[in-house]
């Protein structure tokens, strides 16, 4: 009703709906939303930016989420055109389906899994750390201070220099993602050490969790 659409129209988008994870199938013809898409919608109206949080989780695991992790892994921006190729070459042999594909890109700026620059171009946000207690319905603000927002190395630093600031006081487990956008001047020394750090830290947070 919202969309004023015919629901024929609105279930021709369960499969790429339930293929993403958005919602799982209970039986044939009958959906229910996944944990994350009712986390989503509970969260959206007081925290839009918090809840899109648990959107972009999902998608890292979507075949379009992969497309765009493997192609920013070699390049630090690209442009619409470059994107649009990628899933199109990965998802359809027919040229006419670009414009659902360009809806795919709008999807995924919205949900702050690529941003677009001055010139258009698009990149992949900046790292994100974030860590949630199991049955919380908002990030912890001081595990969100030390680690949200920052260069994954300054990120990866602080945990390893101030595990305590993590695991004060409460059990946790933690949900990493981490994005990286590797360019022509990062050597190959950079990356060893990048991963040794990354590394460290994640068996750091095991144990914690443990």
């Amino acid at each position: 009703m919202v969309a004023n659409a015919h629901p024929t129209n609105v279930s021709k988008n369960n499969a790429f709906l339930a293929e993403s994870g958005f919602i799982l199938g209970e039986r044939y013809g009958y959906f229910k939303p996944a944990r994350e898409t009712t986390e989503y919608a509970k969260r959206a109206p007081w925290d839009e930016e918090g809840a899109k949080q648990h959107i972009r989780a999902l998608i890292d695991h979507t075949w379009y989420g992969e497309v765009i992790q493997k192609k920013f892994q070699m390049h630090g921006t690209l442009t619409k055109q470059d994107l649009i190729k990628a899933f199109g070459i990965k998802a359809t042999p027919d040229p006419s389906d670009a414009g659902n594909l360009d809806l795919l890109l709008d999807f995924l700026v919205y949900f702050d899994y690529l941003q677009s620059d001055e010139q258009g171009n698009y990149f992949r946000p900046r790292l994100e750390v974030l860590f949630e207690e199991p049955g919380k319905t908002k990030f912890d603000e001081d595990m969100t201070k030390v680690v949200s927002g920052t260069p994954v190395s300054i990120a990866v630093d602080k945990l390893l220099a101030e595990p305590e600031e993590v695991t004060r006081s409460f059990s946790f487990v933690p949900h990493v993602n981490i994005n990286i956008n590797l360019t022509a001047s990062t050597s190959e020394e950079d990356v060893k050490e990048l991963i040794k750090k990354v590394r460290a830290a994640l068996e750091m947070l095991q144990q914690s969790a443990k």
